[in-house]
């Protein structure tokens, strides 16, 4: 069993400048879809060796920056403009594809399950790891350059936000992702006796310590 690792999504702009943090948690919206495995649909993810079924998770951070100019300089090559921020907002997604074939054991639904559950469970605390980022950002100076001082600042926000939601996946989707890596070892994809949510729980533990 075979865990694909997410994709960040940032969708990067500048805001109304008013003094605001704003995340938005949307609820994760999880997909199973079965399949033939003598015919595989053409947008599932290839197994590999002996691999029975896959689960794929995204997560994404859709995150906005904006601020009032404080600085603007005239350069060789046009502007340089500085940002003083003052509004974040964030959305928060995660999208949960499990992909299972028709007549499975339950032991393999069961291993596929246990890589919804890691998913989610990095999820759940994602609200508050975004608001502690984006806080952070309020009233701090961000800069870039253009060829004016619109586009200047237009790039200097971009930057922050796409920065920000670095941070952000940082904290949720690279630990997730780990444990996945390690939930896989622990279980041999699935395919031995250890029950899958004392396996949860080993590879969580196995990440915090590191």
């Amino acid at each position: 069993m075979k865990l694909m690792r997410s994709f960040l999504i940032l969708l990067c702009a500048a805001c109304a400048a008013n003094a605001d943090v704003t995340i938005t948690r949307t609820d994760a919206v999880i997909e199973h879809r079965m399949f033939d495995p003598n015919n595989p649909p053409a947008d599932m993810p290839k197994l590999a060796g002996n691999e029975a079924a896959v689960t794929e998770s995204f997560f994404s951070a859709d995150s906005r920056v904006g601020g009032d100019v404080v600085d603007q300089q005239k350069t060789d090559s046009g502007y340089r403009a500085s940002i003083k921020v003052d509004t974040v907002q964030m959305t928060l997604r995660l999208r949960v594809r499990v992909w299972l074939p028709k007549d499975a054991v339950p032991k393999i639904v069961n291993h596929e399950e246990g890589h919804r559950a890691i998913a989610e469970y990095f999820y759940k605390d994602a609200e508050g790891i975004a608001r502690k980022w984006a806080e952070g950002l309020i009233g701090e100076t961000v800069s870039a350059s253009g060829k004016d001082c619109d586009s200047a600042g237009q790039l200097a926000t971009s930057q922050a936000a796409t920065a920000l939601g670095g941070k952000y996946m940082g904290q949720v989707d690279v630990p997730c992702n780990k444990v996945q890596v390690i939930y896989d070892e622990i279980t041999a994809h699935g395919t031995n006796a250890i029950k899958e949510e004392k396996a949860i729980r080993e590879a969580i533990e196995q990440v915090r310590e590191k």
